[in-house]
């Protein structure tokens, strides 16, 4: 990630950790069945935040709550 010579220090590997605690994720968004579209944000919380801000309540959508799916990265997947 870095370039600027910080690797040389060890300091990289701390910075890619907090680079990778709060990067923005994609999420999958849902009211039951159907799709929604595609968020994104820090954590769930805040899609759904956001979501509720964009098609108002879920009882709009006769559901009691959104759904978020997170896209996982490559990294993430276990084998």
């Amino acid at each position: 990630m870095l370039t600027n010579g910080l690797n040389k220090i060890g300091v990289d590997k701390m910075l890619d950790f907090v680079y990778y605690m709060y990067m923005i994720r994609t999420y999958m968004m849902y009211a039951g069945l159907t799709f929604l579209g595609y968020e994104y944000g820090e954590t769930e919380e805040a899609v759904v935040f956001r979501t509720r801000g964009k098609f108002g309540p879920p009882q709009n959508w006769n559901e009691t709550e959104y759904k978020a799916k997170l896209i996982e990265w490559r990294e993430m997947e276990t084998a």
